[in-house]
């Protein structure tokens, strides 16, 4: 089985780390969120709704322009899809000029929750009871209640973030799940307490490897959505058993999709109970939200980032990465982690002109900004990018910045988004109102 990718590959540009974090594909075009997923976009809602405004291209080029990406990877061939993605932080992935990624046909088929649900009862990877809940003969919460126990979790398919992701305690809880997602809401599954790892996994010609995890930050927007995604971090809290039961899961879906045509990097949710159980809860056949702090700690333990080692995977040539990355440690707190900053308030604000990509510094009495040196994060300094543009529109819930610590960063992180980003995301309000 091949997911529907065969032998065809994408081949993929990015270009220009200012514009939006989206994707043109060809004589085609994808839902902007489709498009984003795939290479771990940070906020498809910060954007207005027209398709241009959304991409970022008004201002320098045309979302056809074939042409630049003919320049940029040569001419396409072997019935590869070429595409061309903007990526707003670019140089966190080594400013490769040209990267290839999956096509849309495996995406598409890996992302459905129920791909997840055939591997566990192939018994590739150990997942939590499953089961499909289609509209059409729907079962009841009285039902999911005896099959599943309570709580149970109920998700939308396709869902980011946590954004459709429900735990159930009551028929109550189910029939908002239900108003909310509609068809979309297609699985529930058994709830499985205990800490969330999201862990990447690589696909090479010659093997695979599995990078250090991060633990994920976990906000709750209510009580029926308690798992907003917020941040990573790469001290995970976890103990050496726990790591070790997770990461074989990972690995062994990993060998699997490897086996079937995947490469490049995908990421893996995995949740490890009290009795030491790992379930894989989700499954991302991309680049995600965590990976542009993997990249930074990857690229300062072995020279090069995802960007480098994504284009190798496709290329063929990767003997001595995949060796290379089996060096990397298991567990890597020293590489710090991230936080996801959102527009928390119930009305659209303007994204403040001063916000800014860059680096910080906090030298005991006030920030001050440092040259961009990415690779070299320490306790004092920040990396803020995937900045809202100036004026742009932010409603609730979206992105206004993610902000990139060091070791034993985090308060520091949490210090800067509380007095620099958003002092100057309210004060922009205030003079929205005035």
């Amino acid at each position: 089985m091949t997911y529907g990718l065969g032998s065809m590959r994408r081949r993929v540009a990015w270009v220009g780390h200012r514009a939006s974090d989206a994707a043109i594909c060809g004589d085609h075009e994808l839902e902007v969120e489709q498009c984003a997923s795939i290479m771990g976009r940070s906020a498809a809602s910060n954007y207005s709704a027209s398709y241009e405004e959304r991409l970022g291209f008004r201002d320098s080029w045309s979302s056809n322009d074939q042409g630049l990406a003919e320049q940029m990877l040569g001419p396409s061939s072997g019935g590869a899809e070429l595409t061309v993605i903007p990526f707003r932080a670019s140089e966190l992935l080594d400013n490769v000029p040209g990267v290839a990624a999956i096509s849309s046909s495996m995406f598409m088929s890996l992302s459905t929750r129920l791909r997840l649900k055939e591997f566990g009862e192939e018994g590739i990877v150990q997942t939590p009871q499953i089961l499909e809940i289609a509209s059409e003969g729907r079962p009841t919460y009285d039902d999911l209640a005896v099959l599943l126990g309570v709580p149970f979790v109920a998700k939308g398919d396709g869902s980011v973030s946590g954004s459709e992701c429900f735990v159930v305690e009551s028929a109550a809880d189910f029939d908002v799940a239900v108003r909310r997602c509609g068809a979309r809401l297609n699985t529930a599954w058994e709830f499985v307490p205990g800490p969330s790892l999201n862990f990447h996994f690589a696909c090479f010609e010659s093997g695979i490897a599995v990078p250090p995890p991060t633990i994920q930050l976990i906000e709750g927007a209510s009580s029926i959505t308690p798992f907003h995604f917020a941040g990573s971090d790469f001290d995970t809290g976890c103990d050496d058993a726990t790591l070790a039961a997770a990461r074989s899961q990972v690995r062994s879906l990993a060998s699997h999709l490897r086996d079937r045509g995947y490469r490049g990097f995908g990421g893996v949710d995995v949740v490890v109970d009290g009795a030491g159980r790992a379930c894989v809860v989700d499954l991302n056949p991309r680049l995600q939200g965590s990976t542009l702090p993997l990249s930074r700690g990857i690229r300062s333990t072995l020279g090069v980032g995802v960007g480098s080692l994504q284009v190798a995977s496709f290329e063929g040539e990767d003997n001595d990465l995949v060796g290379s990355m089996a060096d990397l440690p298991a567990h890597a707190p020293e590489w710090g982690g991230q936080i996801f900053i959102r527009h928390e308030a119930q009305s659209e604000v303007l994204a403040p002109e001063t916000l800014r990509d860059g680096a910080v510094r906090w030298l005991g009495e006030e920030w001050v900004d440092v040259p961009h040196d990415m690779w070299s994060l320490s306790d004092t300094a920040l990396l803020v990018c995937d900045c809202a543009r100036p004026s742009l529109v932010i409603r609730p819930g979206a992105l206004i910045c993610r902000i990139l610590y060091g070791a034993n960063g985090y308060a520091l992180a949490q210090r800067f988004a509380s007095e620099r980003v958003l002092r100057q995301v309210v004060a922009s309000a205030q003079a929205t109102d005035s």
